[in-house]
């Protein structure tokens, strides 16, 4: 095979980095300042610090990399402009219409340097000297593949022996991950461990997401690929309120501090974008994208976000008071000390999210999934939680006096020292959930299944357990003093050394149950099932 030398000569021409674009051009600067007219305009790198560009229009402007930093933008239309990298800490761009503009990271390519020679005479004369070099690399290569092929031909018989070792070894593993997943869980925190796979909840979003401005992505050493400097959008400390930013993408974007209250930022692409103390109060964040986004400290009271997504987002310490979460996606979000008063999240998906210690007073979390959720020691009270989905949540010590949990599914929940004082539990379900040492007093759990639970240590008194099924419930010690247990189901119940004073059974069920120093006095067991009334 026979390469010309034109051929070639033009390939190592090619690969000669080209100068990169002369940044900005000076005309359109020119008269961006005269007119603040500039649609369209090359403006890529350009220094317009401290600028007064208010009400200027920029539509669709190429402001790539551009330094914008303390510029007055108020009002000013950047509609579509390019801004990926540009530095506008400080800026003013009040009411601005940055609708569908490009925020994200700028990527500059830096070239590896090539030695190449001084003349194209000198390159030509270099070709003609090893003119045969490709042809003989070439029939090296395919004398090669002529061998590796009969090598493959003798290897593919004792693969063939290998993959049914393999097979073999696969099947008894198989066999014994089934073992082990039929065995069931002795506790309900084991259970909670197994089913959530804490290990996971340990990888929670950087605290410092998008905060370094440069990244640097080293080259492949195999491959030797380019390098790639990313330039992230720094809107530090910029003015925002009132700013349209609809559909904008400011992917990574610097936003620590900024002032965003009452923009409008529907379905705007914030993944990964550092939005920590940001203020964000009356803003419009419907159908957003913050997945990873770091809003740690910011102020999100009475916005609005629903359906929008935050999965993984940071929302430590964040104060989101009145706020609506409808539908929102927050799975694996951490709100650990939030304060989120008076909130909406009902619909929303809050699988494996962490609210330790958050503040959700009066917050409605209706029909919401919070599977595998962390509420420890959350304060929850008179929070809606109707018809939501509580299994294996870690609840401990949380607060959850007068809540609304009618008809919710706490099955394997741990509720270890949780208020329940005046909660609304009735149809709710609590199967194998722990509820040591925690306080339900005067709480209504008409009709709830509380079949396996544990309530060693519980307080119950006044409670009304009516029509509710505690098979298998292990109440020792437990006060159960006035509690409302007519028509109960406590078959092999464990009520050993419970204080069941002025407790009505009647028309209950006890057949197995253990009273065993149990205080019975003044206890009503009027029509109730008990072992004493056996005939053996």
């Amino acid at each position: 095979m026979r390469y010309s030398l034109l051929s070639v000569a033009s390939l190592l021409l090619l690969s000669i980095p080209l100068n990169p674009a002369q940044a900005a051009n000076p005309e359109d600067i020119t008269r961006l300042q005269e007119t603040r007219e500039c649609r369209r305009c090359d403006l890529s790198e350009a220094d317009l610090t401290a600028m007064d560009l208010a009400g200027a229009n920029l539509e669709y402007a190429d402001l790539e990399e551009a330094d914008l930093s303390g510029a007055d933008l108020r009002g000013a239309n950047l509609a579509g402009a390019n801004l990926k990298g540009a530095h506008l800490i400080f800026a003013n761009l009040e009411d601005a219409n940055l609708r569908g503009a490009d925020l994200r990271p700028s990527n500059e390519i830096e070239q590896p340097e090539i030695n190449l020679l001084d003349e194209i005479d000198e390159i030509v004369e270099t070709i003609e000297a090893d003119e045969d070099f490709i042809e003989n690399v070439l029939d090296e290569l395919e004398d090669e593949d002529e061998e590796d092929e009969g090598n493959e031909d003798e290897d593919e018989e004792d693969e063939g022996k290998e993959d049914e070792d393999e097979e073999d070894e696969g099947n008894e593993d198989e066999e014994d991950e089934e073992d082990e997943e039929d065995e069931e869980p002795k506790t309900t925190q084991e259970a909670i461990a197994r089913t959530c796979n804490r290990s996971l909840l340990e990888t929670k979003t950087s605290q410092y997401a998008g905060e370094i401005i440069g990244k640097i992505r080293f080259p492949d050493p195999i491959e030797n690929e380019e390098e790639a400097i990313e330039i992230v959008v720094n809107l530090d400390s910029a003015n925002l309120r009132g700013a349209d930013l609809s559909l904008a993408k400011l992917e990574k974007a610097s936003l620590i501090r900024a002032n965003l209250s009452k923009a409008n930022l529907a379905f705007t692409q914030l993944p990964e974008a550092n939005l920590q103390q940001a203020n964000l109060q009356n803003s419009f964040l419907g159908g957003a994208n913050l997945n990873r986004a770091n809003l740690q400290g910011a102020v999100l009271n009475s916005a609005d976000l629903n359906g929008a997504t935050l999965s993984y987002a940071n929302l430590r310490n964040a104060r989101l008071n009145r706020t609506n979460l409808d539908t929102a996606n927050l799975q694996q979000a951490e709100f650990i000390n939030a304060i989120s008063r008076q909130s909406n999240f009902a619909g929303a998906s809050i699988q494996s999210a962490d609210f330790a210690r958050a503040n959700l007073h009066g917050s409605s979390f209706i029909r919401a999934n919070l599977r595998c959720a962390e509420l420890q020691e959350a304060n929850l009270d008179e929070a809606g939680l109707n018809h939501a989905n509580l299994t294996y949540t870690i609840l401990e010590n949380a607060n959850l006096t007068r809540a609304k949990l009618g008809v919710a599914n706490l099955t394997y929940s741990n509720l270890q020292g949780a208020i329940l004082e005046s909660a609304y539990l009735q149809g709710a379900t609590l199967v194998n959930s722990d509820l040591s040492g925690g306080d339900l007093s005067l709480a209504v759990l008409r009709m709830a299944n509380l079949t396996d639970v544990t309530l060693v240590g519980a307080t119950l008194e006044e409670a009304n357990l009516s029509q509710a099924t505690l098979k298998n419930a292990n109440l020792s010690y437990s006060n159960l003093t006035q509690t409302q247990l007519i028509g109960a189901n406590l078959l092999n119940a464990n009520l050993s050394n419970a204080n069941l004073q002025e407790a009505d059974f009647s028309q209950g069920y006890l057949l197995g149950a253990d009273l065993t120093n149990a205080i019975i006095s003044d206890t009503i067991f009027k029509g109730a099932v008990r072992w004493t009334d056996l005939d053996y």
